[in-house]
């Protein structure tokens, strides 16, 4: 499928569900349940654990209602995307990585493994490990680009400790790297390649116009931190005209879909939920009709009680510790929980669509400035599942 009928295919798919993504299923509440729904919802609330982590990873369940299997089929086309079979490189400098960050960067490695004498532009390039391992034993020069002037300070130490000869391959360059002027980067050679491993938030974007700003003959970008955006999506000319508006909601759901599911993390999903959904229910009860965010949590106080939880997070609004946990034991609340926590379930298998729709946009907008563009998938799920890659270049 080309990019354009993809980003349609995505857009369309989406629309029909805008009113489902735009606020989680609790903030809704009492009209938390999508008539269209119901039958999944029971179907959910009767299944497995076993059965629920098959829903998340491969997003198949055995139903007995045909449109939610069709639903499932039609997700499972629309996040599709062909992967690399290149391995990844067993690289020098990885001590002390952890496996996440290791794979990503053996992964990079061997993507670009056929370019030399190229300047590599790295973006958000934080302490430089991407960059220190792209340039070790290569004919190319890199400058790591980062707002955090200790973190490369902490780079650049490392790396003479390290070799010597690298650190006179590349540059640090303090910068926040936003909107124009960009910062002047001189290489050492004619063609760039720029480079953004998992630039949180607007910064791909951002990365993406300094690339074509630049005339970089190629680039590399993997996205992330989809609810730090602001008004830097619908970027393409297709989106212009059709786009979604997509709800810091919907942008959170993108952030934290596709994520590898394990039967602990399943365990731990539904005992967060449970006390979370408990205690909106409860303070609901008592008049709070408006959502009373938790804010963070600290994952020890789901072991607790849930009135010691409910005195925690929500101090003065609730009555006394008994009354609390005598409205979370009652069977109605329990039964209101497993709803929302299987509307939770249900849509939160439409997060890695809006996340697709989002790089399909950034690549489409590419593609819109003379840039020869595909969408792979590019790490293993179990240990990145922000594992979308961009991969452009600049059309001859």
């Amino acid at each position: 499928m080309i990019l354009e009928q993809k980003f349609q295919a995505l857009r369309d798919f989406l629309f029909d569900w805008t009113d489902f993504i735009d606020l989680e299923p609790i903030r809704k509440y009492p009209q938390h349940l999508p008539y269209k729904i119901e039958s999944w919802v029971t179907e959910i609330r009767n299944a497995t654990n076993d059965e629920l982590v098959q829903l998340e990873n491969s997003f198949s369940f055995s139903s007995e209602d045909p449109e939610f299997q069709t639903f499932l089929e039609k997700i499972r086309s629309l996040i599709e995307f062909s992967s690399p079979k290149q391995a990844p490189l067993d690289l020098e400098f990885t001590a002390k990585m952890k496996q996440k960050k290791r794979h990503e960067i053996e992964t990079v490695a061997s993507l670009l493994n056929g370019l030399d004498e190229v300047n590599i532009i790295d973006i958000g390039g934080g302490a430089g490990y991407l960059t220190e391992n792209l340039i070790n034993q290569r004919k190319r020069f890199s400058t790591s680009i980062d707002m955090d002037k200790t973190l490369q300070r902490s780079g650049e130490k490392r790396i003479k400790e390290n070799n010597v000869k690298n650190s006179q391959k590349m540059e640090f360059v303090t910068h926040n790297f936003g909107l124009p002027p960009y910062p002047t980067i001189n290489g050492k050679f004619k063609k760039s390649i720029v480079v953004g491993l998992h630039c949180c938030g607007d910064l791909s974007p951002h990365l993406m116009r300094y690339a074509i700003d630049q005339k970089s003959e190629s680039l590399l970008s993997l996205g992330c931190c989809y609810h730090k955006l602001t008004d830097q999506y619908n970027l393409s000319l297709q989106a212009k005209k059709t786009g979604l508006s997509l709800t810091k909601n919907s942008l959170n759901l993108a952030t934290r879909g596709y994520s590898f599911q394990t039967f602990d993390g399943l365990k731990r999903k539904f005992q967060i939920r449970t006390y979370r959904y408990g205690l909106h229910l409860y303070l609901f009860s008592l008049g709070h009709h408006d959502f009373i965010p938790t804010g963070r949590t600290n994952l020890a106080d789901y072991e607790k009680s849930f009135a010691e939880y409910a005195s925690i997070y929500a101090k003065n609004l609730i009555g006394t510790k008994s009354d609390a946990e005598l409205f979370f034991q009652n069977e109605s609340t329990q039964s209101h929980i497993k709803d929302i926590i299987a509307v939770d379930i249900i849509r939160g298998l439409l997060g890695r669509v809006i996340e697709a729709y989002l790089i399909v946009d950034r690549a489409l907008f590419l593609q819109n400035h003379g840039y020869q563009v595909k969408v792979t998938e590019l790490f293993d799920r179990k240990l990145s599942p922000r594992s979308l890659a961009i991969e452009a270049h600049l059309a001859q």
